[in-house]
């Protein structure tokens, strides 16, 4: 899921592990052929693991705010990250 704000940006996932992951770049940042340039890698692990393996969640983008809503079942609240 993409996020950013036209200077940072950031691809957002979510693995079955319960790892979150956010793909940093920066719009002037682009390798020798001209592809924008992943400058960092953020892995966030959570305990208990809210994306159980063959369960649902939500992952919505607000274009309005420049977040992403993440929700799993038995969990009242979601995370949000902007």
């Amino acid at each position: 899921m993409p996020l950013g704000n036209g200077d940072i940006a950031a691809g957002v996932y979510a693995i079955e592990h319960g790892d979150l992951y956010l793909l940093l770049a920066k719009n002037d940042a682009y390798t020798y052929q001209g592809d924008i340039f992943k400058t960092g890698r953020v892995r966030i692990s959570l305990s208990p693991n809210p994306f159980l393996a063959g369960k649902p969640f939500r992952q919505t983008l607000d274009l309005a705010t420049g977040s992403i809503r993440i929700a799993a079942p038995g969990h009242h609240q979601g995370m949000v990250w902007s």
